[in-house]
Parts: C-alpha cells; sequence; structure tokens
C-alpha cells in the first residue's frame, strides 16, 4: 500500500529542475520592491502536504484507546491510507464514508494491498447520513476534509446522526471556513485575508 500511495504521489508531483542562479535571490528582491513573495514550493506539492497534514491533525486527534477512524467524504480513501501508513494507530478499524461508487471501488481496490488494514467501505450522503455500519461501540474519531465545504446547506440531524455514534471520542472538520460568514466578521476577515 505505501509503495502504490508513493507511486500515486509521483505522478501527482513533478520534478522540480534545479534553480537557475539567478532565480536564488527572487524571494530577497520581492521584499525589496514589495512584490508577492514568490511560492516556496511547486504548486503541485501544496495537495501532498496538505495530506500529510490531514494525517497528522486526526493522528493526534487519537489516543490509546481509540478502535475506530472514519472519514466523512473519503473520495479514494488517501487521506485514511496516509493517516494508517504515517502514524495513525495501527490496529484501528478505518471506515470509509463516500458518496460516489468510483471513490469506494478505488479505495477497495488499493486497500486489498495491505491485507493487515482493517478498512470498510460504505455510501455516504451528508444529506441522508446512515451511520448503522458503525453500531458497535468502539472508542471512534471521524473527521472530514474538503468534503462538507461542497454542501450548500447541512441540516441538523447530519450533526445528531453523527453525535449518536457509539464510542465518538473526537469530530475532526478540516474545512474551508470564512466565506460562509456574513456582516462584521466578514467585513474583519477580508481585512485580513485575501477575499
Amino acid at each position: 500500500l505505501v509503495h502504490a500511495l508513493r507511486m500515486i504521489q509521483g505522478d501527482l508531483t513533478l520534478a522540480r529542475p534545479p534553480k537557475a542562479r539567478a532565480l536564488r535571490f527572487r524571494p530577497l528582491a520581492a521584499v525589496m520592491t514589495g512584490k508577492p513573495l514568490p511560492p516556496l514550493a511547486g504548486a503541485d506539492l501544496y495537495p501532498l502536504m496538505a495530506r500529510w497534514m490531514t494525517a497528522d491533525v486526526v493522528a493526534q486527534a487519537c489516543d490509546e484507546r481509540t478502535g475506530r477512524i472514519v472519514e466523512l467524504g473519503s473520495g479514494w480513501g488517501a487521506n485514511l491510507f496516509q493517516l494508517r501508513s504515517g502514524g495513525g494507530p495501527r490496529d484501528a478499524e478505518y471506515a470509509a464514508f463516500e458518496y460516489t461508487e468510483a471513490g469506494r471501488q478505488v479505495t477497495q481496490m488499493l486497500a486489498a494491498l495491505d491485507p493487515a488494514m482493517k478498512l470498510s467501505v460504505h455510501p455516504f450522503d451528508y444529506f441522508h447520513p446512515d451511520f448503522s455500519p458503525l453500531s458497535l461501540p468502539l472508542p471512534t474519531v471521524a473527521f472530514s476534509n474538503h468534503s462538507i465545504e461542497q454542501i450548500t446547506k447541512l441540516g441538523g440531524g447530519f450533526f445528531e446522526s453523527l453525535l449518536a455514534v457509539p464510542g465518538l471520542q473526537r469530530v475532526v472538520h478540516i474545512e474551508p471556513v470564512g466565506w460562509q460568514l456574513r456582516g462584521r466578521a466578514e467585513d474583519l476577515l477580508s481585512r485580513i485575508l485575501p477575499p
């Protein structure tokens, strides 16, 4: 599984050519002229860095009792696989809850590369949340990553259903926020962050 993830990550990142000598001082020149700094990493590396950060945040939400980790809107399972191979609980059960059939199929195909990983894959719809596969009362950490952001209005029933999962320890939502805020908070944020 780790080898497959490395191959996928290799396809997602392009080899960066060495910097020309003249480009080494671009950050200093940018500061001196008041221009934006050039990026420190290639744009293709940011999704991988975000995946590593997500795995780290979720691993920190777990403790020695955590027996189950659930991702809502898991896509092809990349976050769960990164978590498993990069510091998540080795003996925990992993559960991928995904809306698309293609995402569920790819998750199952990749999970087959690590027979020791206890992974279950379930269809999931935020508007009609079904957490019945999580009926065993295991200490559980649930998370979402750039998944809820695609829902224009999420009813309270989702949160009630999620909070009713037996053994739920923590919920981590790694979601972009700010654009949902209106009024004074939005004005304040727009002075600090770009729109």
